[in-house]
């Protein structure tokens, strides 16, 4: 039952379209900047958490467990009293509080793998390639480094393209 009613809630992240659209890098740091060097060591944990039978391929199937393991933790956390279903109060305070948070970190929702993406088997150097590929378009400066400003400059870029 748990399985059915999380199956319902929404597929978000890795790799989904995170994964090939959207920052890949942890600021190690937390000094507002990103480095090249941050983004391939988050590049190379990703991959290590999804490759689960470590053959450096990143299957539809492993993207699939990895899907069902997000999804069953968030049922864990929106069934408040653990009785194995998600009653209208728990899902709407679950509602309230996604919306909190939202409204506080100016936060969207997650984007899922779109396209044929999805059902592609992506290798690890493909993946990080990808993301290296990302981290060049936003380092204006080209010094290897992408700070708050490249990074805002890169969104702002972003939404006129899609306004036209």
């Amino acid at each position: 039952m748990k399985t059915l009613i999380a199956s319902a809630v929404t597929a978000a992240l890795l790799l989904s379209g995170a994964a090939f659209a959207q920052p890949m890098g942890r600021d190690a740091n937390r000094d507002g900047n990103l480095t090249r060097a941050e983004v391939s060591a988050a590049i190379d944990a990703r991959v290590a958490k999804l490759d689960a039978n470590r053959d450096g391929q990143i299957s539809p199937a492993e993207r699939q467990a990895q899907r069902q393991q997000r999804m069953d933790q968030r049922f864990e956390r929106l069934d408040a009293d653990k009785n194995g279903q998600i009653s209208k109060a728990e899902w709407q305070a679950a509602r309230e509080m996604r919306a909190g948070k939202r409204g506080a970190k100016g936060m969207r929702g997650g984007k899922g793998m779109r396209g044929a993406m999805a059902n592609q088997t992506v290798s690890a150097a493909d993946m990080k390639a990808k993301a290296l590929s990302w981290f060049d378009r936003i380092d204006a400066d080209r010094n290897g480094v992408i700070t708050q400003a490249e990074r805002q400059a890169a969104k702002t870029a972003r939404r006129g393209a899609r306004q036209q």
